[in-house]
């Protein structure tokens, strides 16, 4: 909304969302989400052993029994599905294979951008 104000597009004229991220030269806000969420968990991986919020992320992993009824989306979950779009050697990238392969920062930043292209 206030991008079309900015460009000057009111009422009566209509724009679609990717033309105008064309004329401003900007990315969806879901785009730079999924960035800092990606990019969060790979220095999450990259903590030193007894980090609170890399022993959070380890309680967080440990399978547990599913309860019954819809599962609530979770951050957890969300990285699942952005990392399963994404394939290795054939086969799709799991958290934990993602969590090994955060330990090198390049190799997660390649990743990270395979992720991102895949799912504008």
């Amino acid at each position: 909304m206030f991008l079309r104000r900015i460009v000057g597009i009111r009422y009566p004229k209509k724009i679609t969302n990717i033309e105008l991220y064309k004329i401003t030269n900007q990315r969806p806000w879901s785009e730079k989400c999924r960035l800092h969420r990606l990019t969060l968990f790979g220095h999450t991986c990259r903590l030193p052993t007894g980090a609170p919020s890399k022993e959070a992320l380890k309680e967080v992993l440990t399978p547990v029994l599913k309860l019954p009824g819809g599962q609530k989306t979770t951050l957890i979950g969300t990285l699942k599905k952005d990392f399963e779009s994404v394939e290795i050697d054939g086969k799709k990238v799991t958290i934990t294979k993602a969590q090994t392969i955060a330990q090198n920062k390049k190799e997660y930043s390649e990743l990270v951008n395979c992720v991102i292209s895949r799912n504008k």
